[in-house]
């Protein structure tokens, strides 16, 4: 950030030096030479800063700060990783019942992603309607075999 203010500060100095000797300029046959050499104080004015490297564009983020907001990240990443997680296997487990002529009233799933990053299912509930006549724990191996998550599987009420 302050090496932005230096090429700033550089350029506006050059600018202000560069009015005042044009304005200084009499009215002769020099005055195409003194603009000619005004011109290029002017250009070596922006040139010489960038040629010497003295500026740096890099911009300096407190360690706090930079803590903090990468903890917020990480924590708004876990989060949409846990909606399209759930979301993702209630979709698949629809489709897996829809392929089968099962009849699917409401898939009930909570991730949970650990301070470890393991992803761990704390609940995987599958409500079948009450025409479904079904062995349910026919629908729990089928769900189990196809995901890979054994889902605790009730008639709707």
């Amino acid at each position: 950030m302050s090496g932005i203010k230096e090429v700033i500060t550089m350029i506006c100095l050059t600018l202000i030096t560069t009015g005042v000797f044009s304005i200084l300029v009499p009215k002769s046959s020099m005055e195409k030479v003194m603009k000619f050499a005004i011109s290029l104080f002017f250009l070596a004015g922006i040139v010489i800063p960038i040629v010497q490297g003295k500026f740096d564009f890099s911009f300096e983020i407190d360690e706090i700060q930079g803590a903090e907001y990468q903890a917020q990240i990480e924590e708004n990443t876990k989060n949409t990783i846990t909606i399209l997680s759930e979301k993702k296997i209630e979709s698949e487990v629809k489709n897996i019942l829809k392929e089968n002529d099962i009849n699917c009233t409401k898939v009930d799933i909570s991730i949970h992603i650990d301070k470890d990053d393991s992803i761990d299912i704390s609940k995987f509930i599958v409500t079948l309607s009450k025409e479904e006549v079904l062995d349910l724990t026919t629908v729990e191996q089928l769900i189990v075999k196809e995901v890979g998550v054994k889902p605790n599987v009730v008639l709707e009420e």
